[in-house]
């Protein structure tokens, strides 16, 4: 009777969830992928990230070696370590094989899954700090609409593999499975070294 009715109700809350939890995802990826390789020309910081990534798919040397001299208008990135330039170089090598689409949206793709990631890992970890599926669809609501991840999800830089790589790692502290979160952590540091900061809060949740 009572218990019945009680874990049907239970049940279509969390098919609600999902519905709502997946159309703000859908939005996020649609509202990142569509007229990605628009503009046909570097944006930004292109020209060090994707710029570097497009030498390592041409198996460039000078792509991974700090002292070279890289064209006008330019540079090689080293200053950060080379795991999100690689998704690029990946994603990129992909495109030309396949001979589809440009150059730029290809390098430019793989930013589009981390960024409806970052999304889906901000329901995560607002769930997990506040206990409500209301206020973690709002949190990923909000982000999906945020012009910053947006334009980050749409460009050839590190960021967004950043953002991602921080926020699973605080996810996973969290639930203190702590061999994976010291491996993800590594992969935030393996992006940009701006992660070693990641230290004093999982120091204090440690």
């Amino acid at each position: 009777g009572r218990s019945c009715q009680m874990i049907e109700e239970r049940v279509e809350k969390v098919k609600g969830v999902k519905i709502y939890l997946f159309l703000i995802l859908i939005f996020a990826f649609l509202s990142r992928i569509i007229f990605l390789w628009y503009p046909k020309a570097y944006i930004f910081d292109e020209v060090y990230h994707a710029f570097t990534a497009q030498e390592m798919v041409k198996g460039n040397i000078a792509a991974w070696e700090w002292w070279n001299s890289p064209p006008s208008g330019f540079a090689y990135e080293w200053t950060h370590p080379h795991l999100a330039k690689m998704f690029m170089a990946g994603s990129l090598w992909l495109g030309q094989q396949l001979k589809i689409g440009s150059d730029y949206f290809w390098w430019r793709l793989p930013a589009v899954f981390f960024g409806a990631g970052v999304i889906f890992l901000t329901y995560v970890l607002a769930k997990k700090l506040f206990h409500s599926e209301k206020t973690a669809l709002l949190a990923a609501l909000f982000l999906s609409l945020d012009g910053l991840a947006l334009v980050m999800s749409r460009v050839g830089m590190v960021d967004i593999y950043f953002l991602f790589f921080s926020l699973f790692t605080f996810c996973l502290a969290l639930e203190k499975k702590w061999w994976l979160t010291a491996i993800v952590w590594g992969l935030a540091l393996s992006t940009k070294w701006t992660g070693i900061y990641l230290f004093f809060p999982l120091f204090l949740l440690f």
